[in-house]
C-alpha cells in the first residue's frame, strides 16, 4: 500500500491553478521608497510648469499638475511591467496583460484630459496662440498707426492740402532719427497729383509743418464766395 501510495505521488502532477483562484500580486520591476516617488513627483510638476504662466496658477491647477505626474507615472510603472513580459524576465497571464494595457489606455485618457484642460496639450496651445494673434494683430496694427502719426512726417505736397479741394496724397512716410538734432538734412519730392508736379523740400528747417498732426490742421483758404457771407454775417 505504501509503495503505491508513493508511484501516485511520484506520477501525479501539481495541480494546476484555477482561473477563479487568486494569484500573488505582480511586484514592480524597481522597487521605489515613498520619499523617492514624492520627488520624482515634484521634479515632473516642475517640468509641466515650465509650459504655463505660473503667476496666474491657482491652487487647483497646482493639484492638477500633480495628478498628470502621478498618472504618467502609473503608466510608466504599468510599461515596465509590460516589457518585463516581452522580454520573459516576468511573465503574465493574458488576463493580466489585457488588465494592464486597458489601464494604460485609461491613465493615458485621463491625462490627455487634465492637459487639455491646463492647456499643455499641443492642440490647445495652438488654438491659444492663434486666439492671441487675432487679438494682438489690432492691436500691433492701432500702435503702428499712432507711432507713425506722433514720430514720423507725411511725404504730402501742401499745396495740394491747402487747396478748396483739399487734396491729401500721401505717398509715404518719414522716419529719421535726428529729427530733434541741429543737423543738416534735406529730401526732394514731387507731388503725384495729375496737373500739379509740385517739387517740395522736407529739411531739418521745416519738418515740424509735415507731421501729420500739423498737416491735419491745415484748412484751405476761405473761396470767394465763403468770404463774402463771413463779411455778410459780420
Amino acid at each position: 500500500m505504501t509503495d503505491k501510495a508513493e508511484e501516485r505521488e511520484a506520477t501525479e502532477e501539481a495541480p494546476k491553478r484555477g482561473r477563479g483562484r487568486p494569484r500573488n500580486p505582480v511586484k514592480p520591476v524597481a522597487s521605489i521608497t515613498h520619499k523617492e516617488i514624492e520627488a520624482k513627483l515634484q521634479e515632473q510638476v516642475m517640468v509641466y510648469a515650465k509650459d504655463l504662466d505660473v503667476t496666474t496658477m491657482t491652487a487647483g491647477d497646482w493639484q492638477n499638475l500633480r495628478n498628470i505626474a502621478a498618472l504618467g507615472m502609473a503608466a510608466q510603472a504599468i510599461n515596465k511591467q509590460l516589457v518585463a513580459h516581452a522580454t520573459g524576465e516576468s511573465p503574465l497571464t493574458p488576463t493580466e496583460v489585457k488588465a494592464l494595457s486597458d489601464a494604460v489606455k485609461v491613465i493615458m485618457a485621463e491625462e490627455r484630459q487634465q492637459n487639455a484642460a491646463l492647456g499643455l496639450d499641443r492642440r490647445t496651445r495652438l488654438s491659444g496662440e492663434q486666439s492671441e494673434l487675432e487679438m494682438y494683430l489690432p492691436k500691433l496694427a492701432k500702435e503702428g498707426r499712432q507711432l507713425l502719426y506722433e514720430h514720423c512726417i507725411a511725404i504730402i505736397c501742401l499745396e495740394c492740402r491747402k487747396s478748396e479741394a483739399q487734396v491729401d496724397i500721401k505717398t509715404g512716410f518719414l522716419l529719421y532719427h535726428f529729427f530733434e538734432e541741429d543737423l543738416d538734412w534735406n529730401a526732394t519730392f514731387r507731388c503725384q497729383r495729375d496737373g500739379c508736379g509740385n517739387l517740395f523740400t522736407v529739411d531739418h528747417t521745416n519738418w515740424h509743418d509735415y507731421r501729420p498732426l500739423a498737416v491735419d490742421e491745415i484748412q484751405p483758404d476761405l473761396s470767394d464766395k465763403e468770404k463774402q457771407e463771413e463779411a455778410d454775417e459780420e
